[in-house]
């Protein structure tokens, strides 16, 4: 390099190289300490405050996706329900007028049972906490078209129910 400085008309020399270079490094090592004591609070707040914003739509989140499952477990009795209807002329009232296996086997990690009520009303009952061990209430409805329409009802909190359940 310092070859290369004697053939261009360059003013510095190579001893003023050498220092110049010496001197950013020693600049270099004294700033690259590591990170100062405000710095870290700095960036542990921020983790923080993402931590309580982020948090509670997560657990939120979660939730519906619980209460979402019951729609895989209701889709049998759904359809039982509905060829009863188009057999007889009328909803069942239990299970096993409908020709379902009893309400107990309709099971999985989030959901206790699915029973089928009086006039074709169907029960999702769930077993985690965290939706309050609630019920999610289907309701079959002739619409005079030949077809059955349901309605959705619970008394679980409006932001933890499918957006299907939101009457």
């Amino acid at each position: 390099m310092c070859s290369a400085l004697r053939r261009s008309r360059d003013a510095l020399s190579c001893e003023d190289l050498h220092t110049v270079r010496a001197s950013v490094r020693s600049r270099l090592k004294a700033k690259s300490q590591g990170f100062t004591l405000i710095e870290l609070m700095i960036a542990l707040t921020i983790i923080g405050i993402l931590l309580a914003v982020g948090l509670p739509f997560f657990t939120s989140y979660q939730t519906r996706a619980k209460a979402s499952h019951a729609f895989k477990l209701f889709a049998p009795a759904k359809a039982a329900v509905q060829i009863y209807w188009q057999g007889q002329g009328e909803f069942p009232n239990s299970n096993a007028e409908a020709g379902l296996e009893p309400a107990e086997s309709y099971q999985s990690q989030y959901v206790e049972s699915v029973t089928i009520g009086q006039n074709g009303v169907v029960s999702v009952r769930f077993s985690d906490p965290a939706l309050s061990n609630g019920v999610l209430t289907f309701t079959p409805n002739f619409n005079g078209e030949g077809s059955v329409t349901w309605v959705c009802s619970t008394l679980i909190p409006h932001r933890l129910v499918p957006p299907d359940c939101r009457n």
